[in-house]
Formats: structure tokens, sequence, C-alpha cells
């Protein structure tokens, strides 16, 4: 038998995660989201200062903010 991609949807949101399930997705969030810093963080240290200065940033602001580690905010 087969599910539409609703149904599919609708069955997850009825059935609770297990608990290594919620750590698994847990784990997850926060790898996209140091991914996420990380790759901004390396775009923002290649703008030019054209781009900066529309962006609101100096140099030295966004060179500070390109240098800090990907699990801080």
């Amino acid at each position: 038998m087969t599910y539409t991609r609703t149904k599919q949807l609708a069955y997850l949101s009825e059935r609770p995660l297990t608990p290594l399930s919620q750590v698994a997705v847990a784990v997850a969030v926060t790898l996209v989201k140091w991914d996420e810093r990380r790759r901004t963080r390396v775009a923002l240290s290649q703008l030019d200062d054209h781009l900066l200065k529309d962006v609101g940033l100096n140099r030295d602001d966004a060179l500070d903010e390109a240098r800090r580690v990907f699990w801080r905010t």
C-alpha cells in the first residue's frame, strides 16, 4: 500500500519520538546550526567592502565575526 506525503506526515505527528530519536534529532539540529554558522561566517569574510557597507558592517567587524568559532552564537 502506498501512502501519500500528507498521510506520512500525519503519521509522524501522531506518534511521539522515542528518547533516543529525540536525542538524535537534537544532535542533527545542532550540527545543522553549526554548519550554517560556519558557512555564513566564511561568506562574510569574503565580502568586499562595498557589500559590507550595504549590510552596515566595516571590514574589522566582519573579520571579528568571521573569526568566531562555529559553536558560539
